[in-house]
C-alpha cells in the first residue's frame, strides 16, 4: 500500500513551500531527499514517530538529547520505524538551563534555520 509524507517547516521558518511525496517502502521514505538530509547532518542518531503522535516523524540526535519533529506520515503505521517517547527522555534529564520560553524558544529557531538552510 503507497503511503505519503509531508515535509515539516516550524510557523517561524519562511521561504520554502512543504513538499509531499509518496512511497512504498520505509526504505524509499528514508531515501527521499528532503528526509535523508536529516541524517547527513552530525550527531545523528534514527529516525523515529513519536510515541504520542505517530503520525510525527522525527529526526533523533546526539544520543537522544535533541530531536526534531522533520514531517508528518499520512499512515504511520505502514512504516516500520522505532516509537521514540520523547518525554520519557525529558523527565530523565535535568532541566535544561533556560528561563523562559523565549529563551527555549530562540535556540530551537536559530538550530531549526541553520538545519534548513543547508536545504537551499
Amino acid at each position: 500500500m503507497q503511503n505519503s509524507v509531508t515535509q515539516y517547516f516550524p510557523d517561524f521558518y519562511e521561504g520554502f513551500t512543504a513538499l509531499e511525496v509518496s512511497f512504498d517502502t520505509t526504505d524509499e521514505l528514508v531515501n527521499i531527499p528532503f528526509i535523508k538530509h536529516f541524517s547527513e547532518q552530525p550527531g545523528f542518531d534514527f529516525y523515529a514517530k513519536s510515541l504520542n503522535h505517530p503520525s510525527l516523524l522525527m529526526a533523533v540526535y546526539n544520543k537522544e538529547s535533541t530531536w526534531y519533529v522533520i514531517a508528518f506520515l499520512d499512515n504511520p503505521d505502514l512504516v516500520d520505524l522505532p516509537v521514540w517517547d520523547c518525554e520519557k527522555v525529558n523527565k530523565s534529564k535535568p532541566t535544561r538551563p533556560y528561563d523562559t520560553f523565549d529563551e527555549i524558544y530562540s535556540k530551537y529557531e536559530k538550530e531549526w534555520i541553520a538545519l534548513f538552510e543547508s536545504l537551499k
